[in-house]
């Protein structure tokens, strides 16, 4: 679909947006503390300090590695070769970030995670939370509900938007309803029962958040609904705690070693899925890249078309599936160009301006009550397409 027929998309141009906040402050702080915080070469630190010299006003400059999605990625920043970090699509630009940030740390030539601090700190002290949401899930389809609404909420653990001086993530969510701008659930959950088959979770945050989603897979291959289920991860450390392959391992053996009972049978359940391959991970470029759902891939979309359900997770992903673009709230969700062909449903926090499948007059009434309910992480969406 060519770009006259969408909405512009959002950039840090515009003046008082959160794009505009990001790009002008937020990014520059996340590269700051990972100086502070990570254990770096003083390559590596000096050529951080070159970033965040370039933000915001320097030009895009290409990526500069030997990695297979190096002329992909070119071939994106080719349109946008004038524009700097303020003029450029926002997601483009945040994407671009953090794919320098990998090409800085040489990532694809087995360089380290720079967000692994973080990310760790991030798990740590999980455990008593998720103890109590599995003795809180119930059983069933409700068990089910329950833990959408916890993948959901989890998403509040977004380390990317920790205060730089907090030492630990924000609270664990609750299996609450309270805050939901659109709940599709019932629809989810029939749609599991009655065409059980591939289902596909496109992952985003690792530490508690990533915990949360793994409770849901367990209950999807307990209750026969996912045959198999892939989690889509990222291809790199990205949005400094978004999931990649290893941290989806790490996250399955710690729970497995976990003191509580019951969260080292949930690790065990899940590491036993993994070997006979009910459980796959996958970690496509695509979810790394800068590019809208509805630009993915032929072979991704391929496989994505034939699972029963496709499970999106998360603020960023939700903000490709919209391309990023300045929708009118009221904007059916269905009505967005498609991932795939496949059923979805997006668990989304809110945590950007981005939203569509409001009812009408709704904006207007949440813009009255809490003036930032866009990006507080307070409020959430289910919404499902079919």
């Amino acid at each position: 679909m060519h770009d006259m027929n969408l909405p512009a998309p959002w950039r840090a141009a515009d003046a008082g947006s959160f794009a505009a906040h990001t790009v002008i402050n937020r990014l520059p702080a996340i590269a700051r503390r990972m100086l502070d915080e990570a254990a770096l070469t003083a390559a590596v630190a000096h050529a951080i300090t070159r970033l965040i010299a370039e933000i915001p006003s320097r030009r895009l400059t290409p990526i500069e590695d030997d990695a297979a999605d190096v002329p992909a990625w070119n071939a994106a920043l080719a349109p946008y070769h004038d524009d700097d970090w303020l003029t450029a699509p926002w997601f483009l630009v945040e994407t671009y970030f953090y794919r320098r940030l990998a090409a800085i740390a040489g990532w694809f030539a087995g360089g380290p995670d720079l967000f692994a601090v973080q990310k760790a700190r991030g798990l740590s002290g999980a455990a008593p939370a998720l103890a109590s949401l599995l003795a809180g899930l119930g059983h069933g389809d409700v068990a089910v509900a329950r833990a959408l609404l916890a993948a959901l909420w989890g998403n509040r653990a977004d380390l990317s938007l920790w205060p730089l001086d907090a030492p630990a993530a924000p609270a664990a969510p609750a299996t609450t309803a309270a805050g939901l701008l659109c709940d599709d659930r019932a629809a989810v959950v029939a749609r599991l029962r009655a065409a059980a088959g591939p289902v596909v979770l496109v992952a985003d945050n690792a530490g508690f958040e990533l915990a949360c989603d793994l409770v849901l897979c367990d209950l999807l291959l307990a209750h026969g609904m996912a045959a198999p289920l892939t989690i889509a991860l990222k291809a790199f450390p990205t949005f400094v705690s978004d999931a990649t392959i290893p941290d989806a391992l790490r996250t399955i053996a710690l729970l497995a070693d976990a003191g509580d009972p019951a969260t080292a049978r949930l690790g065990r359940r899940l590491a036993h899925a993994l070997a006979c391959g009910r459980l796959q991970l996958d970690a496509d470029a695509f979810w790394t890249s800068p590019l809208a759902a509805w630009q993915a891939p032929p072979a991704l979309r391929q496989m994505l078309d034939g699972a029963a359900l496709v499970i999106v997770k998360g603020d960023a992903n939700y903000r490709r599936l919209l391309g990023d673009r300045r929708w009118p709230a009221t904007t059916p969700f269905a009505t967005v160009p498609p991932l795939s062909a496949a059923p979805l449903v997006a668990l989304r926090t809110c945590k950007s301006e981005v939203v569509v499948g409001l009812a009408a007059g709704q904006a207007e009434a949440l813009d009255a009550r809490a003036a930032d309910w866009r990006v507080s992480g307070s409020y959430g969406v289910i919404q499902w397409r079919h």
